[in-house]
């Protein structure tokens, strides 16, 4: 039967580092009937310098399992193996983030796509990246996944690859050299899931898959070859293993910087309910069904919203109930 269930993410900035603020979340997950729990490493403070920390693991091993969740991980949004300056301290972090998600028994760590080389231009490559830099860049991430998908095999994790959203300042970015917009997803190729399901095909290991953000392929969508976002989701839904769910108007940010005037204008990768935005949920729910799929579908709700997760996750398991009806 598809789908686990439906699990809960825990926002990194939110926590900022408590433990305590960790345990009342968990408590309240669980007073709503969560059976997973995504855990936002970066809001915890056991990996310092690359490195476990051994007492601050044990202090969030005693709270996490007082708790009957099945866990899951996510990386710091900002861990990249494909190239930057401190590449490798972050290889290194990416193995101790493995080794927390193995003792936490968490079965997905996600791993944001290195494919963005706009996050990096003016100081790896002075400039636009050519094509060859480009290839360089997807070469080399394929080639460190295969590797990290040894120590995720013997660890019993398996690593998800998320695909990215598009912003507004890439674009301005990309204006300064006068590429059009229309061209984002040449130098981010984060944002196209066709090209991590070619990722994914490449490295050849039970232990990675793709992170489905359904939120950011409908912002992506537009910057896409064909920007058919049902269709995309099909094509690539075989290679699913994890996916985070929530919904947005398909909008990018523009000139709303907080989070209420982003609600109000519809504008951005704002993390609202399902059923709030214009993402067509149940035929994602319904398109995973029928593949097959058999993971988690991760909320991701802005802590803005926390009153509204009873009835998220009501929705959710809604949409589940009504595809298994219609046979996926």
């Amino acid at each position: 039967m598809p789908f686990k269930g439906v699990g809960i993410d825990t926002d990194a900035e939110d926590l900022n580092g408590s433990l305590a603020k960790l345990e009342s979340k968990l408590e309240l997950f669980a007073s709503l009937g969560f059976e997973s729990v995504e855990l936002q490493l970066a809001g915890i403070n056991v990996v310092r310098g690359g490195e476990v920390n051994k007492e601050e693991l044990n202090r969030l091993l005693k709270i996490t399992r007082r708790f009957p969740f099945q866990y899951t991980c996510h990386a710091p949004n900002a861990l990249n193996i494909a190239g930057g300056r401190n590449v490798e301290l972050h290889l290194k972090a990416f193995d101790a983030y493995l080794y927390v998600c193995s003792c936490l028994e968490a079965e997905v760590f996600v791993y944001h796509s290195g494919q963005n080389s706009l996050n990096y231009p003016l100081l790896e490559y002075g400039g636009l990246p050519s094509k060859a830099d480009l290839h360089q860049r997807w070469e080399i991430e394929i080639e460190r996944l295969k590797r990290k998908a040894l120590l995720a095999e013997n660890l019993g994790v398996v690593i998800t690859i998320e695909n990215m959203d598009p912003q507004l300042s890439e674009i301005l970015f990309l204006a300064e050299f006068g590429v059009p917009e229309s061209e984002l997803a040449v130098y981010n190729r984060a944002l196209r899931l066709d090209l991590l399901a070619q990722q994914v095909k490449e490295i050849n290991s039970p232990n990675v898959g793709l992170c489905l953000d359904v939120g950011h392929a409908f912002l992506a969508a537009p910057y896409w070859p064909d920007d058919d976002y049902l269709a995309a989701i099909e094509s690539c839904a075989f290679q699913v293993k994890h996916v985070h769910f929530h919904d947005n108007f398909g909008h990018l940010a523009d000139v709303a910087e907080t989070e209420c005037e982003r609600l109000a204008l519809g504008e951005a990768d704002n993390h609202l309910p399902p059923g709030w935005g214009r993402i067509p949920l149940a035929e994602v729910v319904s398109i995973l069904g029928r593949s097959g799929y058999n993971g988690w579908l991760t909320l991701e709700i802005c802590p803005r919203y926390e009153m509204y997760l009873e009835e998220a996750l009501k929705a959710v398991r809604d949409l589940i109930a009504h595809s298994h009806k219609l046979g996926a």
